[in-house]
């Protein structure tokens, strides 16, 4: 069995962001490529700003398999409703499917 790790507890009446419940699920191994507690599953870049244009800054984003958020329900380091919350915005999906972090809020 493996030790639940702390969740440090929102403010009340806040909901975690995606970013937050992302941090938390990287803390699980994941269940369909294997990435290790902390990595991430994919890693890319994107412009930070669109219409794109020749030379615009990028920015990193870090993308995780749903399976690993099923992992991380398990071991409780996100909750049902965040888990919920995760799949319901990924739509149709499988075990495969990449939810991507928006750290900062970004969309």
């Amino acid at each position: 069995m493996s030790p639940t790790i702390p969740q440090p507890a929102a403010p009340a009446g806040t909901a975690p962001t995606l970013h937050e419940i992302c941090e938390r699920a990287r803390m699980a191994t994941c269940g369909y490529c294997w990435a290790e507690p902390g990595e991430e599953c994919a890693y890319t870049t994107v412009p930070v700003s669109v219409p794109v244009v020749p030379g615009a800054p990028l920015r990193p984003v870090r993308g995780y398999h749903v399976a690993r958020f099923g992992r991380a329900f398990r071991r409780g380091l996100v909750t049902a409703a965040e888990f919920l919350a995760v799949t319901d915005a990924a739509g149709v999906f499988t075990a495969d499917a990449i939810i991507w972090d928006t750290p900062g809020g970004a969309s």
